[in-house]
């Protein structure tokens, strides 16, 4: 019995979307006061803040809407 894994094109897709939509989840949270709150800023410092924060959040919607649109355009 032969295992068939997906193809390399799949793959990157699949990890590009994986990780945008969890950062985004993350720094949606962090767009909050959580971060302060629960001294996640202590450790990561660019969490307390709301513009780096938002930054980050852009980069990473941007990147969802890349590896979507280029699920979409490749198959």
């Amino acid at each position: 019995m032969k295992i068939y894994r997906q193809s390399l094109q799949n793959r990157i897709i699949h990890w590009g979307v994986a990780i945008s939509t969890f950062g985004l989840i993350l720094t949606g949270i962090f767009q909050m006061p959580v971060a302060k709150r629960y001294g996640v800023a202590n450790i990561w410092e660019w969490s307390g803040e709301y513009f780096e924060g938002l930054v980050l959040h852009y980069i990473f919607a941007i990147g969802l809407i890349f590896f979507w649109s280029l699920s979409y355009s490749l198959s």
